[in-house]
């Protein structure tokens, strides 16, 4: 039997095709192997490729390591200290400072603007070196945490210093 008739009313009626559901159901399976066989091309060509670009740039590939070991030695003590500030904003806050988002270096530089641009600029450099040393995006290009800075003053607030 390769077809029901269904003699109900609404969704009870109808008529159910065994042999059509056979043949989705092979289309849909041959659809899969398809994109699976174009998956592992794809794969085999991206490997291939990756390939002869090693073996064509050996010598640019060590050079790129070197300079990467060169920029990941330690950070100076200020930055150190900078970016550990943030860090415990970002702790308070119970939200991640690696990767920060620009939105949480826009938050944590708010509370340092009357300090000035040369405070918030080193501020950015220890966060903006951080991310890039642990191969991260770095949030301080952000829009945001750049339209952030030109709102600080260039030196910093002595309001209550005699």
């Amino acid at each position: 039997m390769t077809t029901i008739v269904l003699d109900g009313k609404g969704i009870l009626s109808g008529t159910i095709d065994f042999a059509e559901i056979e043949k989705r159901e092979a289309e849909e399976r041959a659809l899969q192997q398809a994109a699976a066989e174009r998956t592992a091309d794809q794969e085999a060509l991206q490997r291939q490729i990756e390939g002869a670009m090693l073996e064509n740039l050996r010598e640019e590939i060590q050079e790129e390591l070197q300079d990467q070991k060169k920029a990941r030695t330690g950070m100076n003590a200020r930055d150190r200290m900078n970016f550990l500030r943030f860090k415990a904003y970002c702790a308070k806050l119970d939200l991640p400072h690696l990767p920060a988002s620009p939105q949480m270096v826009a938050a944590f530089l708010t509370t340092e603007l009357d300090k000035g641009r040369p405070h918030l600029n080193r501020l950015i450099k220890s966060i903006s070196t951080t991310h890039h040393k642990a191969d991260l995006p770095d949030p301080c290009t952000d829009l945001l945490v750049r339209a952030l800075l030109r709102l600080a003053i260039d030196e910093p607030s002595t309001k209550g210093i005699n």
